[in-house]
């Protein structure tokens, strides 16, 4: 499993988080933050996180952050801002952070900048779009889309 930095520091976060509840003996605790910790230290054990460092970046990659204008159609048009990735591992934002497997992830996967996209859901409906920005990974990019999570 290839997991961005990001991750891992997601996944401390949110056992972190786990561990303080447990400790206070919190109402909320459940049987489900067991499984959960076992989970998380078993991702933490590999710790087989990709490092993505190019000088330029001239595509979307995995852990290249972008910035897509989507056309849904009947002028439903959205400004995205997110990062590829081989798979959530269920704490980051869903809409900010893309798989490669995903119907959106396999349409920018490798695309340059200014090039068009489209994909099909519930095949039938076709969204298209463009690729506005690809960014050099930093660790400031990626907390940022980690914080609008919250918003």
């Amino acid at each position: 499993m290839n997991l961005l930095k990001v991750q891992i520091d997601l996944l401390k976060e949110e056992k972190k988080e786990i561990l303080k509840k447990q400790s206070t003996g919190s109402y909320y605790v459940s049987a489900n933050d067991d499984v959960r910790l076992t989970e998380i230290d078993e991702i933490l054990k590999k710790e087989d996180f990709l490092i993505v460092s190019p000088e330029r970046v001239d595509r979307i990659d995995i852990g290249v952050p972008f910035k897509l204008e989507i056309d849904y159609g009947d002028d439903d048009k959205e400004i995205m801002e997110g990062v590829l990735v081989e798979q959530r591992i269920t704490t980051e934002p869903h809409d900010k952070f893309i798989t490669t497997i995903s119907p959106l992830g396999e349409a920018i996967h490798r695309l340059s900048l200014g090039e068009d996209f489209s994909y099909t859901v519930n095949k039938t409906n076709v969204i298209s779009g463009r690729i506005l920005e690809i960014n050099l990974p930093t660790e400031e990019r990626m907390a940022e889309l980690v914080k609008k999570r919250n918003k």
